[in-house]
C-alpha cells in the first residue's frame, strides 16, 4: 500500500487536506473506493488512528481509501459553527458536513479512477455518510459504525438522556470508596452542576419507570416512532433503501445507544439492513479485539460491493 497527502477544493473554494491510501503499484485494484468519516469534527486520523487502520487494510485488499479533515478541522481551511457540544452535534446531524464530503467523493472519481464510492462513517460521521448515500448516485453504499439515532430535545444537554445519566451514575457509584473524589467534593472542586443534572435525570427516570410507560397518541399513530429519532436520519434511511443502496450497521455491545438503535433498526431498517453487534466493545472501538472484528466486518462489506 502507499500513502500520500492530498488536497481538494470544496464547493466554496476552500482547500481541504487529507490522506489517500492506495494499493501498491501493480496490485489489482477494485472498482470501488472508500471515504472514511470520523465522529463529529475529528480530523482524518480520528481516535486511536482508527480511520488510518481501516484505510490501510482496505488498500491492502485493493480498495483506494481517502481520509480528510473537514472544513475548519486540522489542516483544512474554513470553519465550523461555535457553540456547545449539543449545538455542534446538532449541526453535524443536520447535514453540516454533507456538502464537503460529496466534494471529496467527486474528487476521488476524477483523480483516482474509481467510478463507485462507498463510505465508512463513525458516530456523527455515520449520520453524514447515510445522507451522502441518499444524495449521490455514485455512492453505492455505507457501513455505519455506532450511528446515534436518538433526537435530543432542543435546549437539553446530552447528559439529560437517561442512558447517559446512568453511565455517569455508575461511574459515581464506583468512586464511593475512593477518598480522592470525596476530597474534591468537600473542597469545592467537583462539577456540582453535572452531579445535580445526573441526580435529577436519574430521579425522573425512576419515577417514569415506577409509573409505567404508556404510548402516547402520537406514538400509536406513527407506529411506534414518537419523534425519538433524528428526522434527517429517518429520511436518509428511507431514501437509501428506496434507491437500493447497500447499508450495514456495526455496534459495540457496550454502546449506550445500542438499545435505541435496535428500536430504530426495527422501525426503519429491518429486515433489509444487517446489524452486527460486537461483544465487549464500546462506542469508540478502542480495544484491539474490537478493532480486529471491525476490520473483518468492513472487509466483508467491501467484498459484497464487488461480488
Amino acid at each position: 500500500m502507499a500513502r500520500r497527502l492530498a488536497r481538494f477544493e470544496d464547493s466554496d473554494g476552500r482547500t481541504l487536506k487529507g490522506v489517500v491510501v492506495s494499493p501498491d503499484p501493480g496490485q489489482p485494484r477494485k472498482p470501488v473506493g472508500f471515504v472514511y468519516l470520523p465522529g463529529i469534527v475529528l480530523g482524518a486520523l480520528a481516535v486511536h488512528r482508527l480511520g488510518l487502520k481501516l484505510a490501510d487494510r482496505l488498500a491492502e485488499a485493493g480498495y483506494p481509501t481517502c481520509l480528510f479533515d473537514p472544513p475548519g478541522v486540522g489542516e483544512s481551511e474554513g470553519d465550523f459553527p461555535a457553540g456547545t457540544h449539543e449545538e455542534l452535534t446538532g449541526w453535524v446531524a443536520d447535514g453540516g458536513q454533507v456538502r464537503g464530503t460529496l466534494d471529496v467523493v467527486d474528487w476521488m472519481r476524477t483523480n483516482l479512477g474509481v467510478e463507485r464510492i462507498a463510505l465508512i462513517g463513525h458516530c456523527g460521521g455515520a449520520l453524514t455518510a447515510i445522507d451522502c448515500v441518499a444524495d449521490h448516485e455514485a455512492v453505492t453504499g455505507a457501513l455505519l459504525i455506532s450511528p446515534p439515532p436518538a433526537r435530543l430535545e432542543k435546549g437539553k444537554q446530552e447528559i439529560e438522556r437517561s442512558e447517559v445519566a446512568d453511565e455517569y451514575f455508575t461511574l459515581y457509584a464506583r468512586k464511593l470508596l475512593d477518598p480522592e473524589p470525596w476530597k474534591k467534593l468537600l473542597t469545592g472542586k467537583s462539577d456540582y452542576r453535572t452531579m445535580a443534572t445526573v441526580a435529577r435525570t436519574k430521579v425522573r427516570s425512576l419515577i417514569r419507570s415506577k409509573l409505567g410507560k404508556r404510548p402516547s397518541a402520537r406514538q400509536e399513530e406513527s407506529g411506534g416512532d414518537d419523534g425519538r429519532f433524528k428526522p434527517r436520519l429517518v429520511d436518509a434511511t428511507r431514501r437509501s433503501l428506496q434507491q437500493k443502496k447497500r447499508l450495514k450497521i456495526v455496534f459495540g455491545d457496550k454502546d449506550i445507544d445500542l438499545k435505541h438503535f435496535h428500536d430504530f433498526h426495527q422501525a426503519h431498517m429491518a429486515p433489509h439492513v444487517p446489524l452486527v453487534v460486537i461483544e465487549d466493545t464500546s462506542h469508540g472501538f478502542t480495544t484491539l479485539e474490537g478493532q480486529t472484528r471491525l476490520v473483518e466486518e468492513v472487509l466483508q462489506f467491501a467484498a459484497g460491493l464487488t461480488d
